[in-house]
Order: structure tokens, then C-alpha cells, then sequence
């Protein structure tokens, strides 16, 4: 694994130097093509960014200052672009961003194989390759807020169990997800699941299931700002409406 000291990237092929060293507000997006919104500061995907159809050109990136993601199944179909415009080159990596470190996690489902373990060629199921070096660089990890980032909810209406690993026992503050083209909020064993996957269209979430929280089936991202002793979530929809801020410590 390299790191890179200038910008606390680590990761299992490679390091990149970003724009902002130190920002306190992110905007996490999911299933966002076909890019038809502007990006803002430190752009988060939790999968589906790029598509067949969808090119990074396609979105409004004027005042966003850099972005990093994690693939979901749309992103595979164009998966040469997606690698070298939205990670750093890896399927998956950690980065660090002012109090924040961000645990960018492989599923590699396509959509021949969602809910198989035959995701990522270092495995993502607990015992894998991938889950072990999740755990080490949770558990090295000095950031203040560890926020691990994946394709798929492990809780949701349909969460896939295969990705229920003991994120929390390994230190982890708040698990995102896309998946689902809606908003959920789910807390489990005490640490908060979000499913934020409504960038380019929406369902109506499905009956709660344990844990639930707060939904709604509306246009948006999921907004992080953090503070010297918490961070705060909240789904914004695009007209500006904030719904389910919740606060966080770690």
C-alpha cells in the first residue's frame, strides 16, 4: 500500500494529490447519472456516477473542487473512465479530508451478478482480502470521523446481509450507500446506515425494516458537514429543502 503524506491518500495501487486539504462540508451523491445537476466542494459518489450513456463532461463540476468514488454497476459498464476520473485508480481506497477519513469499499456487482460474492477479486465478504484490510485501516486510521463508503446497503428496505460486517467494532463512524433510488436512514447496534441513491430518480422505500429511522422518495443528495466534535447529515433535495438532519459523535 502507498500513502501519500501530502494528502493522506491511502490505497492498494495508487495516490493522488487533491485540490482542498481541509474542507468541513461534503456532498455525497448516488445514482447520479445523467449528470443533470452541479457539483459542489468535495464530491462523494457511492456508486453510479458514470453510465454507458453518461460521460463526466456531462456534469456541471465548475465549483466542484475534486471528487472521489466507489463503483456501482452502471459505473462498470464504462469502468476505463471510471477508474482513472473518479478514483484514484483502485477499485478500493481510503482518503483523508480535514477530520474525516472516507473507506471507499468494493462490491463490483454488475447487474448479472448483485447479491453474489463474485464482486471484487480480493473478495468483500467478512474474511476477505478487502474486509481484512478494511478492518487494519480502520483500526490505524487517527481521523476523527471514519465514514465508509460502498455501493450497496448493508441495511435498508433491501439490504443484502453478505455486506453486514461489524463495521462498528471496527471503529467505523457512519456507513453511505447508494442502491435503492431513495433516502434511508437506518441505526444499527448504534451506528447510523444511510442509503442515499435518489440523484436521478426516485421510489417510494419499502416497509421499514429493524432499525429504520426516516425515508422519503425525493430528488437529492446526502450533505456531511463537520465540526470540531460532530458531524451532521442530512438529505437536501435540489430545490434546497433539508430533511433529517441528525448529529453524530464519534
Amino acid at each position: 500500500y502507498e500513502v501519500d503524506t501530502k494528502t493522506s491518500v491511502a490505497t492498494n495501487t495508487a495516490s493522488i494529490v487533491g485540490v482542498k486539504s481541509d474542507p468541513d462540508e461534503f456532498q455525497v451523491v448516488g445514482n447520479s447519472f445523467p449528470g443533470t445537476y452541479p457539483l459542489r466542494g468535495t464530491v462523494i459518489s457511492a456508486g453510479n456516477f458514470l453510465s454507458s450513456a453518461t460521460d463526466y463532461e456531462d456534469y456541471d463540476t465548475k465549483h466542484m473542487d475534486e471528487i472521489f468514488g466507489v463503483a456501482g454497476d452502471k459505473d462498470l459498464e464504462v469502468s476505463v473512465d471510471f477508474y482513472s476520473k473518479v478514483t484514484p485508480g483502485s477499485r478500493y481506497y481510503s482518503i483523508v479530508r480535514g477530520d474525516c477519513e472516507f473507506f471507499f469499499y468494493n462490491v463490483g456487482w454488475t447487474t448479472a451478478n448483485i447479491g453474489t460474492a463474485t464482486g471484487d477479486p480480493d473478495g468483500f465478504e467478512l474474511g476477505s482480502f478487502q474486509a481484512n484490510w478494511l478492518q487494519g485501516q480502520l483500526s490505524m486510521s487517527t481521523a476523527k470521523f471514519k465514514i465508509v463508503v460502498l455501493a450497496w446497503p448493508p441495511y435498508a428496505d433491501v439490504g443484502y446481509s453478505i455486506l453486514r460486517l461489524p463495521f462498528r467494532a471496527w471503529g467505523a463512524t457512519l456507513v453511505i450507500n447508494s442502491g435503492p433510488h431513495n433516502y434511508q436512514r437506518y441505526i444499527i447496534d448504534g451506528l447510523n446506515y444511510i442509503t442515499c441513491g435518489c440523484g436521478n430518480a426516485t421510489t417510494t422505500p419499502g416497509p421499514a425494516q429493524a432499525g429504520y429511522q426516516n425515508s422519503r422518495g425525493a430528488l437529492g443528495y446526502v450533505r456531511i458537514q463537520t465540526n470540531a466534535f460532530s458531524i451532521r447529515t442530512a438529505h437536501v433535495r435540489f430545490d434546497g429543502d433539508v430533511f433529517d438532519e441528525f448529529t453524530i459523535y464519534p
